[in-house]
Order: C-alpha cells, then sequence, then structure tokens
C-alpha cells in the first residue's frame, strides 16, 4: 500500500486523530525550537513529542504503506483506530498535567560539591566493571562484540540468587558517563575516564542486545552537551542523525542475539532499505496496544491494581520467597495473538498497561501523574540549571521517558528507573550541602 493509498483509505475518525497527533507535536516541537531559550527545546514536552511521532505516526505508518503491519498471523491495520484513540488521550493527559498551574515552587538548592560526585563515579565505575565480570563474563563482552557463536557467554562467574541485581547494575553506567563528560566540559579533566566508560557502555549495551540502554545513553548524552552549551540542534543534522540512528536500529533488530552481540553473517542478508525499514519494527508496540484495546474488556477483564502490586513485589529474590507472584498479567499481552508462540515477545506502550489495569480512566490518571512529575522536573531542573548534577538528573530522567512510553510493565520499568537513575540521584542528595561548583 502506498502513501497515497494509506490517505485514502483513512476513516474520518482516523484522520481527525492522525492529522491531530501528527501537527500538535510538531506544533509543540516548532513552538519550543522558536523560543529565545534554546534550552526549552529540550524540556519532557519536547521528548514527549518526538516519541509520539515516532511510536504512533511515523512507525505505523511506515509499516502500514510497506505492508508489514499483517504479522504474527494478525492484520494490524483494523485496529489503528484504537491504536489512536488511546495514544490521543495518552498525550492530552500527559500535557494538562504537565502545565505550571500543577507544579511545586522550586528553589534552588545551590550547587553541590561536584567533585566529590566525580570521585563517587569513578568508584561506582569500578563496581560495575567487576558486577559486569561476575555476571556476563569480561573476556565475552570483549571478544562477542560481533559474534556468530551461539554459546560463548553460557557461563559466567556468578550466578545465584542476586545475579539479575548485579546484572542491572550496568545501567548505573549512563549516569557514571553522564558525570564524567560534564567534568570534562566544566573543568577539561577525566577526558580518559570519559572516553574509555562510554566505549565499555557500548560494548556491554551492544553485546547484552537491549535497544533501551542504548538510546537513553545516546539522547541523555546528547541533552547533557546541548544544554551545558545552550546550544541550539541543526535540523539539517539532525535529520542526517535520525536516519542513521534508523538503520542502526535496524541492524540491531535484524542481528542482535541477547548477550551475545551482533551476528555479522546476518548483514549481507538484508539491503540497506530493509535496515532502514527494521528500524520502525519497534513501532510495532503501537499495533500491539490497539489489538489489546479490541480485547480489553470484551475478552480479557481489567487487572487494577495488579501492575502496582507487582512492582512493590519485584525487588523481593524468589529465592527468599518462592511463593511471590511472578507476575504473569504480561502473559495478556501473549494471549492477543493466535498462540502463545505467536505471541512471545510481545510488548504494549506504556499507556497501553494502564488501560489494561483501568480502561480509559486508568490511561487519563496515569498519564496525568506522568505529567505533573515531569513537569515538576523541568521546574526543579530550571532553577538549578546551573548545578552540573542537575543537569545529569535532568537528562537521565528525561531520557528515561523513552522506556517509559515504549514499554508498559510498570515493575520492570520503576526497577530499570531505579538502576539507571537512581545512583546519580543518590550523589546528588548524599552531598546536597555540599557547595563547590557554578557554571
Amino acid at each position: 500500500m502506498g502513501l497515497i493509498n494509506f490517505f485514502e483509505s483513512l476513516l474520518f475518525k482516523e484522520g481527525v486523530l492522525y492529522v491531530f497527533l501528527t501537527l500538535v507535536p510538531l506544533a509543540i516541537l516548532l513552538k519550543n525550537y522558536r523560543s529565545k531559550d534554546p534550552v526549552q527545546l529540550y524540556s519532557p514536552v519536547s521528548v514527549l513529542c518526538l516519541l509520539f511521532l515516532y511510536y504512533t505516526i511515523v512507525g505505523p505508518t511506515v509499516l502500514i504503506t510497506n505492508g508489514l503491519a499483517f504479522y504474527k498471523s494478525v492484520d494490524h491495520r483494523p485496529v489503528l483506530f484504537n491504536g489512536l484513540l488511546l495514544s490521543s488521550i495518552a498525550f492530552i493527559s500527559f500535557i494538562v498535567g504537565y502545565q505550571k498551574w500543577f507544579r511545586k515552587k522550586w528553589s534552588d538548592t545551590g550547587n553541590n560539591d561536584f567533585s566529590l560526585s566525580v570521585r563517587f563515579s569513578k568508584y561506582l565505575f569500578f563496581v560495575i566493571f567487576i558486577s559486569v565480570v561476575l555476571t556476563t563474563s569480561l573476556l565475552g563482552i570483549t571478544v562477542n562484540l560481533f559474534t556468530t557463536q551461539s554459546d560463548y557467554l553460557n557461563s559466567v562467574i556468578y550466578n545465584g540468587v542476586f545475579k539479575n541485581y548485579i546484572h542491572h547494575l550496568m545501567d548505573a553506567l549512563i549516569g557514571v558517563i553522564l558525570l564524567f563528560l560534564l567534568s570534562y566540559l566544566v573543568s577539561k579533566k577525566n577526558l580518559y575516564w570519559l572516553v574509555f566508560a562510554f566505549l565499555f557502555a557500548v560494548i556491554v549495551f551492544i553485546t547484552d542486545a537491549f535497544r533501551w540502554r542504548i538510546v537513553i545513553l545516546g539522547l541523555s548524552f546528547a541533552l547533557t552537551y546541548l544544554i551545558y552549551h545552550r546550544k541550539r540542534i541543526n535540523l539539517f543534522l539532525s535529520s542526517g542523525i535520525f536516519v542513521a540512528i534508523i538503520v542502526f536500529f535496524g541492524v540491531i533488530e535484524f542481528t542482535r542475539n541477547y548477550g551475545r552481540g551482533l551476528d555479522t553473517e546476518q548483514l549481507n542478508t538484508y539491503s540497506p532499505y530493509q535496515y532502514f525499514l527494521g528500524g520502525f519494527y519497534e513501532s510495532s508496540v503501537f499495533f500491539a496496544t490497539g489489538l489489546l484495546v479490541e480485547k480489553v474488556p470484551n475478552e480479557v477483564g481489567f487487572i487494577g491494581f495488579e501492575p502496582l502490586i507487582q512492582t512493590l513485589l519485584f525487588p523481593v529474590p524468589r529465592a527468599v520467597w518462592p511463593e511471590k507472584s511472578n507476575g504473569s498479567y504480561i502473559s495478556i499481552y501473549q494471549d492477543l495473538y493466535p498462540s502463545k508462540a505467536l505471541g512471545k515477545g510481545v510488548a504494549v506502550l506504556g499507556f497501553g498497561e494502564y488501560y489494561l489495569a483501568f480502561g480509559y480512566p486508568g490511561v487519563i490518571l496515569g498519564c496525568f501523574i506522568l505529567g505533573v512529575l515531569f513537569g515538576n522536573l523541568w521546574a526543579w531542573f530550571k532553577i538549578n540549571i546551573r548545578n552540573p548534577i542537575a543537569i545529569a538528573i535532568y537528562a537521565i530522567s528525561t531520557s528515561f521517558l523513552y522506556m517509559i512510553i515504549s514499554r508498559g510493565y510498570l515493575p520492570q520499568v520503576v526497577m530499570l528507573f531505579f538502576f539507571t537513575v537512581g545512583p546519580v540521584l543518590i550523589f546528588y542528595f548524599v552531598i546536597k550541602s555540599k557547595k563547590e561548583l557554578v557554571l
């Protein structure tokens, strides 16, 4: 189906929502881009607009027009309206919560002892390095960034009760790298730490093959650099970078082996255009979300507070509490498809989980709360923008919107937030009383 045919096939109600989810985010981005303050473009609502354009408009349109909306034995074109409606409600709810009426009056907390936070980061980096060695085998990572071997990382040094928690310490690399970057920008120090930590993170993240870490690292790194320099991005350069990122994600989509890196033997299997299309496969979560709306509550009932309960129980190791619930409600996502095998690995958008819990009221309330939280983050950051640690906290937290919007499994999202953003927040509060540096 060509692009013209796709537009002609849109029902009136689909067209209205399609135009809304296209023009409103673009208008907000244009307004922020033209703001006198360059930092305005890097607000949470700008990141939200980019995410919604990718996941609800550009991605689904590319997949439909290239005949890729039929997969897992299901034609997803009929559920386009469901996805557009739920996305519109989610977007509006976030924007309402983001408004100034719901923001606390924050005060300048002063400038923390930045040199102390950098020293903490060095200690944390050593801990992370050891955790990677223990849970993934350092030799396997360095050799297997690009691999064709299927079982190289099967053996690890530590495979005990707390392996998962130790393994996720690698997520803290993102915050460590941002503090090294700010240290270099401020004082031209710690360049070697920055380069080594960044390269180590890229190797580890690509080997682990989970895309979200790469996205948050790249986005938070760019936000930190641009905010520090108060620079407005170049649209032409940004367009080129966007295309390159899409192609890279296509390469990851087709060649990744979780925990084993990228299979180079697959590189010649696909054309550059196929890799470009592959970069939009991630947006298929939009169609799964539309399918969820189609089946809930007609075929599957709402699950209520189950995501919140499972989030509270999630940190407890099963070895400590064998009877702990396994968070099996996400199997509902698999049940959206004709068989468990076809539904394997299916995910929905973050607000799809809110719908599964309480229907449309759950989406409205959940996204409204997100809007309030990120509106307050923005207000706090604007007051403390001269604090280097505040820049790191803001950049990594705003980048984490990618995970919050793209994945509907609250226990996992909260756990990953703790490991990714938590260390920098801890640095901030531990040394909050110390004042040393003004940018």
